[in-house]
């Protein structure tokens, strides 16, 4: 993968997406493409986070694959998935997952990688707080 392969989407005037709002963080996400030039979105520790619309529900994500149909909102600010590949340009070859996949996490490279469509599927059910409600980060 080359630096040609990753944008930047924000409100500060050098990234390549340029989001107007307040919700907006100056550098609120990036995004790459992956040596199979899928597209994934990680969210840059913004103040307001990343949203994804799949299957009619938002949910608050950090890392997301793209899938075909996709929505996101970075603060308050709706992005489609066209903007966000045409960044890239015509040439890019982007692809987007043409269904929701898990991701998997590989813990000894750190890196995330596209679901084996033959394997067995798991969803990662996020741990909560019992008091607050609120998902507990148990990468830290």
């Amino acid at each position: 993968m080359n630096e040609d392969s990753i944008v930047t989407i924000g409100s500060n005037d050098n990234c390549d997406l340029k989001l107007e709002g307040p919700t907006v963080s100056g550098l609120h996400a990036q995004a790459r493409l992956d040596p199979g030039h899928f597209l994934w979105i990680r969210d840059e520790n913004s103040g307001r986070g990343m949203f994804l619309k799949r299957n009619d529900n938002w949910v608050r994500a950090r890392l997301v694959a793209a899938c075909a149909g996709d929505l996101l909102r970075f603060g308050d600010v709706e992005v489609t998935l066209d903007q966000v590949t045409s960044l890239f340009g015509a040439d890019s070859d982007v692809r987007l997952a043409p269904t929701p996949e898990p991701s998997l996490y590989d813990a000894r490279t750190g890196r995330y990688t596209l679901r084996d469509r033959d394997s067995e599927p798991t969803l990662n059910t996020p741990k909560r707080n019992p008091d607050t409600g609120g998902i507990v980060d148990e990468s830290k």
